[in-house]
């Protein structure tokens, strides 16, 4: 229990950060079990005024399909992954390739406005456990990494705007907790986004955390 009271307060912390060009985009770790199994989760940021709509679908007993649609006051952004998946007893492993864009139309900085977008082409990897105890409980834990293209645009009243374009990599690490019934459950995800070379895209260069809290609905096929 203290363990899980300490995993919530790390995450509620990380919902009262602010973003630049891109932020973590918060997918949700599937850790899907076998073909026909369905997830589905729906979050919020309070911190960014963000929601994080996703679904992941396991097609074969080993194959999986997900994507994510992140849409906030000032961003809208969505990726998609194809990848394999593995269970043993309550572990699983999933190793998923995909691509993401977004574009945001940021906020008014010294005088003028600043926008811009954002692709992304990355693998993930996810680890966890599933159906724990007899509160079913779900604790899994990601790293996505890949290469973060993008531009920013600063306009100043009524001046050209100006225009920054880089390409940097980028490292994800996310951790993800669902507890509640077979399935309805609560969950809680918490991640950080890093650039090497830190640069505009964050806001500022430094690694940017990120969190969500809702509800995550999961379809098993039984055999």
């Amino acid at each position: 229990m203290k363990r899980l009271m300490t995993f919530g307060i790390l995450i509620a912390t990380f919902m009262l950060t602010g973003c630049g060009i891109y932020y973590p985009q918060m997918v949700d770790l599937p850790m899907l079990e076998q073909q026909g199994d369905l997830r589905a989760n729906l979050s919020v940021n309070p911190g960014f005024l963000c929601t994080y709509t996703s679904a992941a679908y396991a097609a074969t007993d080993h194959l999986g399909v997900q994507g994510n649609f992140n849409i906030s006051p000032d961003t809208r952004a969505g990726q998609g992954a194809l990848g394999w998946y593995n269970t043993w007893g309550h572990q699983v492993l999933e190793i998923y390739v995909g691509a993401g864009m977004g574009v945001s139309s940021y906020t008014r900085v010294f005088g003028g406005r600043r926008w811009g977008d954002f692709s992304t082409y990355f693998v993930q990897a996810d680890y966890g456990w599933v159906n724990l105890a007899n509160s079913h409980i779900d604790i899994g834990f990601g790293l996505k990494a890949g290469r973060l293209a993008g531009s920013q645009f600063i306009s100043h009243d009524d001046d050209a705007p100006s225009v920054r374009k880089e390409s940097v990599m980028l490292l994800e690490p996310t951790i993800c907790l669902r507890v509640g019934w077979e399935h309805l459950k609560f969950t809680l995800t918490g991640g950080y986004a890093i650039t090497s070379p830190t640069r505009i895209l964050l806001g500022g260069g430094d690694p940017l955390p990120s969190a969500s809290i809702g509800i995550n609905y999961f379809l098993h096929t039984k055999r």
